[in-house]
């Protein structure tokens, strides 16, 4: 295992919702401090263009399509052979990592957040809110 890098230089930040809104604020605000942004959201439109702004501005953004209902939609579903049950547990793996990792998570969250959505803002170190 490699030791564990408590100050890197650029720690890379991970922000969900951040197509629009406080999360693509957070993004913006993230990369201009010099960190490598991984943006994460359902509309890839929108993601690009983030990605694009971050990087006209000299920094360096990724973005990733993100939907959990997907992942709702083969939960939802019954499985007589188990393989929903070991999909669900791979999530908790997941978000322990966050909870427990080297890297600090962020967690822009704008109107409700449930299953899933709740359960990623639980584990991760700050949560911002927007007022709805």
């Amino acid at each position: 295992m490699p030791p564990r890098v408590v100050h890197p230089d650029r720690r890379p930040a991970v922000v969900t919702g951040a197509s629009s809104g406080i999360g693509r604020a957070a993004a913006v605000t993230l990369a201009a401090a010099g960190h490598p942004v991984v943006l994460g959201a359902r509309r890839l439109s929108e993601l690009e263009a983030a990605a694009d702004e971050i990087r006209a501005a000299g920094g360096e953004a990724h973005p990733f399509v993100l939907d959990l209902a997907e992942a709702a939609s083969w939960m939802a579903n019954p499985d007589t052979s188990g393989a929903a049950r070991r999909r669900r547990g791979r999530w908790h793996r997941v978000f322990d990592l966050i909870a427990r990792g080297p890297i600090p998570w962020v967690a822009a969250i704008r109107g409700a957040c449930i299953g899933g959505g709740l359960e990623l803002a639980s584990a991760v170190h700050v949560r911002v809110a927007d007022e709805t």
